[in-house]
């Protein structure tokens, strides 16, 4: 997790030393096994020296409550493509992990098993193209049914910058999302400077952007957003998360007492699933709303079709056949004009 608190050591600020972006030493992308079709499906993505499977396992509740729902949402947590390494130990994401109950994840097969979104290098995330690269092909799957992201800590950074180019593509980019949720989420550090995707499969959709104009603009993303924090997360304090808030049209917040990590507790999780629900909810009302009426639709494509002059035989056919009326009945017929 890229996690830092401004002068105060160690944190999301921190720069690796040496100019440049570091190589990053990464295991090709693990297989993202996408789950059966039908169903809706949460995307899940964990932070920093964690997997996906470790993160799912502290989300029971919610895995349970979402899967009786109607219709039936799944919880879906690929594997970031990158291998934790020591200098990617910007603040480590279970370290102050309640759910956890003291333990740490790296009892469980060592750091050689965990896994990181990109390497931070100042304001360079290195490797997060490959990230994008690697949750579009997922997105873009067969059958995948996406409607949301929840983040948590770094994975929440990358649910930020998924749903930035969505709404700047005008939601080109991850179609269909309809909503974000941030567990502990931060938007008190600059963008990273290599946001912009480039390559196969990105088009010039964003070319007339750039990073400082993305940073800088007064554009508020329009997703439904659920902000969560903890009181007493040492990692990354409520105004770290709070600063993320500007980003949103209409942010909903929940604030919690607990630290660093996904709390679980049943009135939390309902949180979680009326908020799933509205933006759901919200996202079918909005199209319905965008659908043209088609007989409405019909009468004013014949309304604004326009009067088409006649061709020059056709003009001269029907100038004789009204001379020809004039004359047969000239106190019936007037003749105004010449066609």
């Amino acid at each position: 997790m890229t996690c830092h608190r401004r002068g105060r050591g160690r944190g999301r600020g921190r720069t690796n030393g040496g100019g440049g972006g570091r190589q990053s030493s990464s295991s090709a992308p693990p297989a993202a096994t996408v789950p059966s079709a039908a169903k809706k499906r949460l995307l899940v993505l964990h932070g920093n020296r964690q997997t996906g499977d470790l993160l799912l396992g502290r989300m029971g509740s919610l895995k349970r409550k979402l899967a009786r729902s109607d219709p039936p949402i799944e919880l879906f947590a690929p594997d970031a493509p990158f291998l934790f390494e020591d200098g990617d130990d910007d603040a480590a994401d279970n370290a102050d992990d309640g759910l956890h109950q003291g333990t740490d994840d790296r009892q469980d097969g060592g750091d050689k098993l965990l896994r990181t979104w990109w390497h931070r290098n100042g304001n360079e995330y290195v490797g997060l193209e490959k990230s994008l690269d690697y949750i579009r092909d997922i997105w873009s799957s067969k059958d995948c049914n996406i409607d949301g992201i929840l983040g948590f800590s770094q994975g929440a950074r990358l649910a930020h910058l998924i749903a930035l180019l969505h709404a700047a593509s005008n939601r080109r980019f991850f179609p269909g999302l309809k909503y974000v949720i941030f567990a502990s989420g931060y938007g008190d550090v600059p963008l990273p400077i290599n946001l912009l995707p480039v390559g196969p499969g990105w088009d010039d959709t964003l070319a007339s952007f750039t990073v400082e104009e993305l940073s800088t603009s007064e554009m508020r993303i329009e997703l439904p957003s659920l902000h969560i924090m903890g009181l007493a997360d040492r990692l990354i304090p409520v105004e770290s998360s709070r600063a993320l808030l500007d980003a949103y049209a209409n942010p909903m917040t929940h604030e919690h007492p607990g630290g660093h990590h996904v709390p679980m507790q049943s009135a939390v999780v309902d949180i979680y699933l009326n908020f799933i629900n509205d933006a759901v909810d919200q996202a079918q009302a909005h199209a319905v709303a965008n659908v043209p009426d088609k007989k409405q639709a019909e009468v004013t494509s014949k309304e604004e079709e326009p009067q088409r002059d006649p061709d020059e035989d056709h003009a001269q056919v029907q100038q004789d056949e009204c001379e020809s009326l004039a004359m047969i009945f000239p106190d019936e017929f007037i003749l105004h004009s010449q066609i």
